[in-house]
């Protein structure tokens, strides 16, 4: 909670679906590292007949127990299944008061909201791209009704970081050649690689060798946890700016006072 305000985390599962144990594991040590029990995990999926095995039907709530796992497909996209475009149209947009209070009941017990869909993104060049943000709109919309303080951003929450990897010059040479991965230690806490937000900038170094990048949250490989690259920078680059973040849907959105 940040000033009175209660969190509500958004995400997007794409490129998790052989992984979603990783996930978990990631969501719960970074939540623990800042006071909070596990989050709840709310499914705004308004279909669940997806290729993801991770999140194919029941099967995250069999991971995570019924406890931790909502599905609310009333706050899911009419549009998936009525086949009308990209004209996004939330199923029910009442249903918005329901996940709010859903997060006002965990917060007494200590406990954060993650909604979900699948979508990477919630904003494309400045476009809303994914129904979640919808969802977050409505929420943000309804606390101001309500005179309740909410902070509705994508998870985890934090800004873009600087990082300083030492790496093999092999893997250097991999990466200057095109290689999206850029492999982290073993022994990185993993509170730390689930906190590591999009846009941060990566200082790789090694054997003579150095490279700057900036990269996308952690993801999961059976090689380990490794940060997918997003674009080579030179020396004067830095982070992503808080405009470029807000544009794919990043930063946090808060009620005005």
């Amino acid at each position: 909670m940040e000033g009175g305000a209660i969190t509500l985390f958004s995400f997007g599962y794409w490129g998790w679906g052989t992984s979603t144990a990783q996930l978990v594991q990631a969501f719960d040590a970074l939540e623990r590292s800042r006071g909070f029990k596990p989050p709840l995990l709310v499914d705004i999926r308004i279909s669940r007949s997806v290729r993801a095995p991770g999140f194919i039907n029941r099967a995250l709530e069999k991971l995570v127990g019924t406890d931790r796992y909502i599905h609310m497909p009333e706050l899911g996209n009419r549009a998936v299944i009525e086949n009308t475009g990209e004209q996004i149209t939330i199923a029910d947009p009442a249903a918005a008061g329901s996940l709010l209070d859903l997060a006002i009941s965990a917060n007494t017990r200590t406990r954060r909201i993650v909604f979900f869909c699948a979508c990477p993104y919630q904003m494309q060049d400045g476009e809303t791209y994914c129904h979640r943000y919808n969802v977050g709109s409505l929420l943000l919309k309804l606390s101001r009704n309500r005179y309740q303080r909410i902070v509705v951003t994508e998870w985890p929450g934090t800004e873009p970081q600087v990082l300083r990897l030492t790496l093999p010059a092999e893997v250097l040479k991999k990466l200057r050649r095109g290689l999206k991965s850029v492999p982290l230690p073993r022994d990185t806490a993993l509170d730390h690689i689930a906190s590591i937000a999009w846009g941060s900038l990566v200082h790789c170094s090694g054997e003579g060798e150095s490279l700057s990048l900036r990269v996308d949250r952690a993801k999961w490989s059976p090689d380990g946890w490794y940060l997918p690259a997003l674009g080579r920078v030179d020396e004067h680059g830095g982070v992503a700016s808080r405009q470029e973040a807000s544009a794919w849907g990043f930063f946090e959105r808060r009620p005005g006072t």
